[in-house]
């Protein structure tokens, strides 16, 4: 190859770096801003090793739509509130092949974020495994320039619902501006060590796990516009160790994207059930027809009035095939967003039996979408039992107005 081919290739590898990471200029203190609704995602690829023997790939992936439901007050001060539904996949493959479709059950959690530290949360569930992650500078700073945070996570090595409180002191670095998803970003790189068991020990953690020790390497696109945290892939190379002599270790990523829902477009849904005529439901004279549509913050809600199961079950009576076929329909004029499933029951006393029926409700109606089409990962279900009744349960017209299942458009 000669000396000018050489140097057209240099030049051409410029020009390719120049067009996704402009020249970093300053990194300026950026507040959290809130205002918008958006998707959390945790994806895990770890490879497992106990004590010391390769023992498989663990792949997990927490999903989230989280909800801006801070008050003007807490607006005006910089401290917001969130809620927000989190889903567990433990995705498990045979031969290389997903075994059945995931359908995401999902947990509320409510969390807060400070102007210069994202998801503030102290309570002992597993969603998101990082907290107080990442912070930001305090001062305007330069590439190549770094600050130190505290933050933590919370770690069940053994899934056995234990979690147990690791401290991060984490040193971040500025590296560069660049681009992710059409978004002007700051590029962090933040390292870590994991350090438990001589200095610091969590009382209400699981008391048999005595030692940790590795590190951690990430690379943060943080957000010019918004302050958030759009991407982490974080490099993980760690150990656990028990009081029995055990030890379990990890090898491999985790990845944290943060994206804000798509547009749905909410005439186009309204004008699909409208030019379907189904047959009205029995009940009140003047009651809710099969579907009926509301606006609400988390996004456009579809209701599925009086849905037709045998009693006490999950199973659907013939008969509702059409009303499935058109929300299908409905749900695929916003491709891209999330789709939330609420199952609801009327009140016949039994709180444990209504509320695991809500579930297998929305379960259901979850798999019958996913057969005509809606992909099963963009699906997150949630049972409320008899908690959200619309009506008094005294009456057969109100119990069947309880009984029903709402279908969220995510935005």
């Amino acid at each position: 190859m000669s000396h000018r081919t050489l140097f057209r290739i240099s030049l051409f590898s410029i020009f390719l770096s120049l067009a996704t990471d402009s020249f970093a200029g300053d990194f300026a203190p950026v507040s959290f801003s809130g205002g918008r609704n958006f998707t959390f995602t945790e994806r895990t690829d770890l490879r497992r090793y106990e004590n010391g023997a390769y023992k498989g790939l663990t792949s997990r992936e927490i999903r989230a739509f989280v909800e801006d439901v801070s008050t003007r007050e807490e607006k005006k001060s910089g401290h917001l509130h969130f809620t927000g539904d989190f889903a567990i996949t433990q995705k498990t493959k045979r031969n290389m092949q997903s075994v059945l479709p995931q359908i995401n059950l999902a947990e509320e959690c409510n969390f807060e974020m400070e102007p210069n530290v994202w998801f503030v949360q102290e309570e002992r569930i597993i969603c998101p495994e990082f907290r107080n992650f990442p912070v930001m500078p305090e001062e305007k700073i330069k590439a190549g320039e770094s600050w130190t945070g505290e933050s933590y996570r919370l770690v069940d090595p053994f899934d056995k619902a234990v979690f147990t409180k690791i401290p991060m002191l984490v040193r971040y670095t500025y590296l560069r501006d660049s681009s992710w998803n059409g978004e002007d970003v700051y590029v962090v790189k933040a390292e870590w060590a994991t350090r438990y068991g001589l200095a610091y020990l969590d009382e209400d953690g699981d008391e048999n796990l005595v030692g940790a020790s590795g590190k951690h390497v990430a690379n943060l696109y943080i957000s010019k516009k918004s302050g958030m945290m759009l991407l982490c892939n974080d490099t993980v190379d760690e150990t656990f160790n028990y009081s029995n002599g055990k030890s379990v270790g990890f090898r491999g990523t985790i990845s944290l994207f943060t994206e804000f829902s798509p547009h749905v477009d909410k005439k186009e849904i309204a004008k699909t059930i409208e030019d379907v005529k189904l047959p009205e439901l029995e009940g009140e004279k003047g009651g809710p027809g099969p579907i009926t549509l509301e606006q609400t913050k988390a996004g456009i809600k579809l209701t599925l009035n009086n849905l037709q199961f045998n009693s006490d079950s999950a199973e659907l009576l013939p008969g509702e095939t059409q009303r499935l076929d058109l929300i299908a329909d409905v749900l695929k004029k916003s491709p891209k967003s999330l789709y939330m499933i609420a199952g609801h029951c009327a009140d016949t006393g039994n709180p444990r039996a209504q509320q695991k029926l809500s579930e297998e409700r929305a379960q259901k109606i979850a798999q019958e979408l996913i057969k005509r089409g809606i992909p099963s990962e963009q699906i997150l279900c949630k049972g409320f039992g008899a908690t959200k009744p619309l009506a008094s349960n005294d009456t057969p017209e109100g119990m069947a107005k309880n009984r029903r299942v709402e279908i969220t458009v995510l935005e």
